[in-house]
């Protein structure tokens, strides 16, 4: 990292409001380095083979034509524009001896014009250094004068030939011969106008002008073979190949019957031939990549005299923008397309208010150089165990690369020991400010995208950040909103978004679907495998019932598992699903709970599930409800869980982090199709499952360590200086799970202590907070009570009642006295008659309830005790 400038001139300095113009007013903010220097000595080899002092041109000629070949954008003109002020910092000897003319444009060629060369030798007259020459009056003058006249004499004949006959037409064509070396002797002229040895004379992209760009080519071939001019084209050469076999194509099938594709390709080895003789191989230079560029430590982002950080720290920054701790491979992670360096410099133009507060706030850390994972580190851990944790990495791969297997493990134990051991941290950054940064950062992206990215991954993960911060910043939003944002919602996401996707197919087979779930569900879903989202859940059809007769913890927990919802095309049931725990665990992330917040998640269809995603819930008791409150038979349990997540986020310094929405996608990916394994829907043709609770929780646990290792997986990886060696099976049953390969492999290593002090909640690892879950230790009580239960106990035929159903019943209730708030609040006060418990018991039976359960309804039971005889 630089403060002031740097004296250094191998660093390359490139500013960061960079506008759309090619000239630089500094050399040291010249880009391609390795082209300007082959320029130079190019030059300088033509130099070299100058003649003495025969002017014949025949003698001489050749194609020496050097070509500059890159894409549009990739800085070409930047480098024809600027070639002087490099000569003239690194090679002042050659640019004393060299005239470079400003860049010749083709497309100033008007349509009444033929001839490039006119061109050209206009570059030659305009150019300010032989314009004050000439305005001298002496032999030289005299001398470019009168050969300017003949050049023009010889343009005019050959101009006119068409109108010529006999010996006037003949005389024209003997002009035409003797361009070559008329144009020869005025570039001889014009050097000595300004005693100089060699006129160069850059052609801005001949293959821009589409029309003429064979013409043109074809005035390089002919004319600009003087060995006293040195011509430098930039283009594009697979467009130049385009062009030059059309027009010999063209040529060849002209009023002939010529077979086609032999004529093609003829015609493209006559093109090769062609573009080899005129732009000679060793003369060809390629420009450089955009990603050579950004991974080059030597390019340093500038303004004025100020010098920040390189740009390859810049395009860290980025990365860890866009991917966060997620540590994907190389080819599936967020990536902002800059195919050209004039993409490249509008990215950084656009940051170009953020780029000195970032490297403002670096310097800060007082931290020396940053390693290649040390911004992503700084995203979500605390300033010391993201420098720490590079001698960690150090440590741990010098363990992995022992031979025995004791010794491996002493020297791991070791590097967590000494990762952990108390010391003096770098000063801690500014939390509230380091946030704003990089939402700021986040923000100025999003709005860069918008323009021409709009449909891409990066986009939707950015607004879903966003969207995210929201959240956390403002907590009069609701999280029921959590995941509504078009990254979540697979049926908004369109086939050129989904093909932007940097992830592997999801080698989903679609087909599961159709046989596994109603077909008017499934009809219209765009699930494919090259969709980049996982099949949606199903569910597994069972008659299984929640039951008063439970613990309240365990109620809530099967109401988290089951929803009421088709299993084929005409049939309801309840169904198991997976989507609320995976909702509930994210919202927890995001910021603190509220109590309502867990109850209008029981409320909903499941997340991901298929009634969600196929909105099919439209009927009015089915869909969350809209008021403020949703009353249910296990209050004081949400209540606990509430406030048990809530000590969790910051005993686990979750309330200190940001959460990012590719790790958010990533892991419902993952998760979701964990689910289709252990909890397999039934076919369409099959009835549903018969009650058995202990499966329902078996499937809660399975989820929940699917959950988890999803986390682990994504998070392993060199961001936490581990290798990305992780394993990749599915989640097993019965109680083994600590011995499993998933939790030895993926989890095992975010939980080393030493003392009070673990490994994961140092480097606020989710996969550490994972294991400590309200949710997980809710999920293991419920499962230890119910295994213990006998199964005279387990059965609840004669107790059964569904939560949901007893929602809906207050639902009924709520509607019909026109209550708004808590019904809680206000059912004391309610004064009912007979007839108002008919009419409820009424719509209960046209809504699919039993009138048994509308008598085990604490709601309808507190108000039948309310109906007297008078009433």
């Amino acid at each position: 990292m630089f403060n002031a400038r740097s004296a250094d001139k191998s660093i390359i300095r490139l500013p960061i409001e960079q506008k759309e113009q090619a000239a630089q007013k500094d050399a040291s903010t010249l880009l391609a380095r390795e082209i300007y220097h082959d320029l130079a000595t190019l030059l300088a080899e033509s130099l070299n083979n100058q003649p003495d002092n025969d002017d014949d041109v025949d003698l001489y000629r050749s194609h020496s034509a050097i070509l500059i070949d890159g894409k549009r954008g990739a800085g070409k003109s930047s480098v024809l524009v600027n070639l002087k002020l490099y000569l003239e910092r690194e090679h002042p000897e050659l640019e004393n001896q060299v005239h470079i003319l400003k860049p010749v444009d083709p497309t100033l060629l008007e349509d009444t014009d033929d001839l490039f060369l006119n061109v050209i030798v206009a570059a030659v007259i305009r150019d300010k250094a032989i314009a004050r020459a000439l305005s001298c009056a002496d032999h030289k003058a005299e001398a470019f004068h009168h050969q300017l006249q003949v050049l023009g004499n010889t343009l005019e004949n050959l101009q006119s030939q068409r109108d010529k006959y006999g010996l006037d037409k003949l005389r024209a064509f003997m002009g035409s011969h003797d361009l070559m070396q008329q144009v020869h002797i005025l570039f001889k002229k014009a050097l000595d106008l300004v005693d100089k040895k060699l006129l160069v004379l850059p052609i801005d992209d001949v293959d821009t002008s589409m029309n003429r760009a064979f013409e043109n080519l074809e005035v390089v071939r002919r004319y600009l073979t003087s060995p006293f001019a040195q011509p430098i084209i930039s283009g594009d050469l697979s467009l130049y190949h385009e062009v030059t076999w059309r027009d010999f194509h063209s040529k060849i099938t002209k009023d002939s019957s010529a077979n086609s594709e032999v004529a093609v390709i003829k015609a493209k080895e006559l093109a090769t031939e062609y573009q080899r003789k005129v732009m000679p191989l060793q003369l060809r230079r390629k420009m450089p990549s955009t990603s050579s560029y950004i991974k080059r430590k030597d390019i340093v982002l500038c303004n004025g005299e100020a010098d920040y950080f390189s740009l390859h720290t810049f395009w860290r920054w980025i990365d860890a923008l866009l991917n966060d701790r997620t540590n994907c491979v190389e080819g599936h992670r967020l990536w902002i397309s800059v195919d050209t360096v004039r993409e490249l410099t509008q990215l950084i133009f656009s940051l170009k208010h953020q780029i000195p507060k970032l490297h403002e706030f670096l310097v800060s850390l007082k931290s020396g150089a940053l390693s290649e994972h040390t911004l992503q580190r700084l995203i979500f851990m605390p300033a010391g165990a993201a420098f720490r944790i590079e001698q960690f990495s150090d440590d741990y791969q010098k363990a992995q690369n022992l031979l025995g297997k004791s010794q491996r493990e002493t020297a791991r134990n070791r590097a967590y020991t000494d990762f952990l051991n108390p010391r003096q941290d770098v000063e801690a950054q500014h939390l509230a400010y380091w946030h704003a940064m990089i939402l700021d950062c986040k923000g100025v992206l999003l709005s860069h995208l918008r323009h021409e990215y709009r449909r891409t991954a990066e986009y939707l993960v950015l607004a879903a950040d966003l969207h995210f911060a929201r959240l956390i910043k403002n907590p009069s939003l609701k999280l029921a909103d959590l995941f509504d944002t078009t990254l979540f919602k697979p049926r908004l996401v369109s086939k050129e978004t989904a093909e932007s996707f940097p992830v592997s197919k999801q080698q989903i087979d679609g087909s599961e679907l159709y046989e596994r779930a109603p077909y008017n569900l499934v009809k219209d879903l765009p699930f494919n495998e090259d969709f980049p989202y996982t099949l949606p859940e199903v569910g597994f059809a069972t008659k299984t019932r929640n039951s008063l007769a439970f613990t309240e913890d365990t109620q809530l927990l099967i109401d988290l598992m089951l929803h009421r919802s088709f299993y084929n095309e005409n049939k309801k049931a309840s169904l198991i699903y997976c989507g609320r725990l995976f909702e509930l665990v994210i919202a927890s992330l995001v910021r603190d709970l509220d109590p309502r917040d867990i109850s209008h998640i029981v409320a909903r269809p499941p997340f991901y599930s298929l009634p969600a995603i196929a909105g099919t819930e439209d009927s009015e008791l089915e869909t969350a409800p809209t008021e403020t409150d949703v009353e249910t038979d296990y209050d004081s349990a949400i209540a606990d869980l509430t406030i048990r997540i809530n000590e969790w986020r910051r005993n686990e310094h979750i309330d200190q982090q940001l959460l990012s929405s590719w790790l958010v996608f990533n892991v419902m990916n993952r998760y979701f199709k964990q689910a289709w394994y252990f909890n397999k829907p039934l076919k369409v043709n099959q009835s549903s499952a018969k009650e058995d609770h202990s499966y329902l929780i078996d499937v809660s646990r399975r989820a929940y360590r699917s959950l988890w290792s999803a986390f682990a997986m994504l998070e392993k990886g060199e961001i936490f200086g581990m290798p990305y060696v992780i394993a990749n099976v599915n989640v097993g049953e019965g109680e083994s799970f600590e011995n499993s390969d998933l939790y030895r492999q993926n989890i095992s290593p975010f939980m080393h202590r030493s003392g009070n002090r673990s490994f994961g909640r140092e480097t606020h690892s989710y996969t550490h907070a994972l294991a400590s879950h309200p949710l997980r230790v809710l999920i293991e009580t419920v499962h230890q009570q119910v295994s213990e239960m006998s199964s005279k106990k387990l059965h609840t035929s004669n107790a059964p009642f569904y939560a949901s159903e007893g929602r809906k019943v207050t639902a009924i209730i709520k509607k019909h006295f026109n209550v708004k708030g808590r019904i809680d609040d206000e059912i004391e006060s309610i004064i009912v008659t007979k007839k108002d418990l008919s009419e409820i018991i009424e719509e209960g039976l046209k809504n699919d309830l039993t009138k048994e359960t509308l008598l085990k309804s604490k709601h309808f039971s507190f108000l039948m005790k309310r109906v007297t005889e008078d009433n």
